[in-house]
């Protein structure tokens, strides 16, 4: 690699990590300052005991006596935190069921911002079996969390693997320089499940179709079939699980998973069906 590609590339990354703790994708309220990056301490985040002891809500930003390295006087940024509380404190036990819980969201400076009921169940695959868990949130109406879009479903990741915390971050901030139409937006916060500290948390947009996620026109599997409407859209994922019900390989061997329309697999397999002419033409375009 050239000296030139090497320093456009850092020069890249560094934009991006200055980013980290700032703007999301364009658009997004309630934005944070690029000083806003939290630091993983020695429990990279981890539950209470091994990272950063719990909060009584009332601190506030204070600037240090100018020790940090280079002389400079830096503020320490306290992070808005979550509390979560299932009904009788039942643990999330899969990915798959949902609990009943209350959800609250207190800000940086130790305001109640938000209180509303919620749904909440584990999240991802091989995260899960990891000590720190991720989570799913549904809420009980679509609402804005930490200054995102209202929506109602969110992801809380966890970062466990990741010890700097901040890669899925620096992941979407790198897409949205590069011009990509849609990048989650994220919030780093603080969460306490059952009054338990669990470290610090990402905050995530559940990747979907909707106006302030995944922008495209949504189709009726039962009725869709005239040529101006059946082009799309359609939400797909490269999946090697195939967990949708509705999986296929392409003929260069990717699998893809159908996320919306949700189809059943009965109904693309007969011909009488709308969604099995929206299966085919969306087959055939991605082939």
């Amino acid at each position: 690699m050239n000296k030139f590609n090497r320093a456009s590339i850092i020069s890249i990354l560094l934009a991006a990590l200055t980013a980290c703790g700032g703007s999301g994708s364009s658009g997004n309220s309630g934005a944070t300052t690029a000083t806003e990056t939290p630091i993983a301490d020695k429990g990279n985040g981890s539950p209470s005991g091994s990272g950063t002891p719990p909060r009584t809500g009332t601190e506030t930003p204070v600037a240090d006596n100018g020790n940090a390295p280079g002389g400079e006087a830096q503020a320490t940024i306290v992070l808005p935190r979550i509390y979560i509380a299932t009904e009788g404190g039942a643990e999330v036990a899969n990915t798959e069921d949902y609990l009943n819980a209350t959800l609250r969201v207190v800000s940086g400076n130790g305001t109640e911002v938000m209180q509303a009921p919620t749904e909440i169940r584990g999240r991802g695959n091989t995260t899960w079996g990891m000590p720190k868990k991720p989570y799913r949130l549904k809420l009980g109406q679509a609402a804005s969390l930490l200054g995102m879009p209202a929506e109602r479903d969110w992801a809380l990741l966890a970062n466990y693997a990741d010890k700097s915390l901040v890669r899925n971050k620096l992941a979407m901030n790198l897409g949205e320089q590069v011009g990509l139409p849609y990048n989650p937006r994220s919030r780093f916060f603080e969460l306490y499940f059952n009054d338990t500290y669990q470290g610090v948390y990402q905050l995530f947009e559940h990747v979907k179709t909707g106006p302030d996620r995944v922008n495209v026109e949504k189709l009726d599997r039962k009725t869709d079939t005239s040529a101006d409407i059946i082009t799309g859209g359609y939400f797909m994922e490269i999946d090697h699980r195939l967990d949708e019900d509705v999986c296929w390989y392409t003929s260069m061997q990717i699998p893809i998973c159908a996320k919306d329309p949700e189809y059943a697999k009965a109904d693309i397999e007969n011909p009488a069906h709308p969604s099995y002419a929206q299966f085919n033409y969306i087959k055939n375009y991605v082939n």
